[in-house]
């Protein structure tokens, strides 16, 4: 959060920006949770439906991050409204797909791509 803090006094979008940035907090701190058990050593390993779980939360966090990143980058003035992070080469086909998608929205509610 440090590194937009300049951004949030700055703009009157700031309850939407923290709301977004306190849900990606989230996001990830769900897959954090979902790994302490075998981090931990209280879990030998995942069964296969756990691990599809956590491919899948993490699938999406990771595509929400690349997201909101590029959406506060742009909204901070730093690159163009175009500008889009060399992150995205490492998204899966659909997530790259549903950004494009969501890039094409010009009024969107979040900046996330999953909410």
């Amino acid at each position: 959060m440090a590194r937009w803090a300049a951004l949030l006094t700055g703009t009157d979008k700031s309850a939407a920006i923290l709301e977004d940035i306190a849900l990606q907090s989230e996001q990830l701190t769900q897959v954090q949770v979902r790994l302490l058990p075998v981090a931990r050593g209280r879990v030998r390993e995942f069964q296969p439906g756990e691990i599809d779980e956590l491919g899948e939360l993490w699938r999406r966090a990771f595509a929400n991050s690349i997201a909101l990143d590029e959406a506060l980058t742009q909204l901070s003035g730093k690159r163009g409204p175009d500008w889009i992070t060399d992150g995205r080469n490492l998204l899966e086909a659909m997530d790259l797909e549903a950004l494009r998608t969501r890039d094409s929205v010009p009024e969107r509610r979040s900046m996330r791509l999953y909410t």
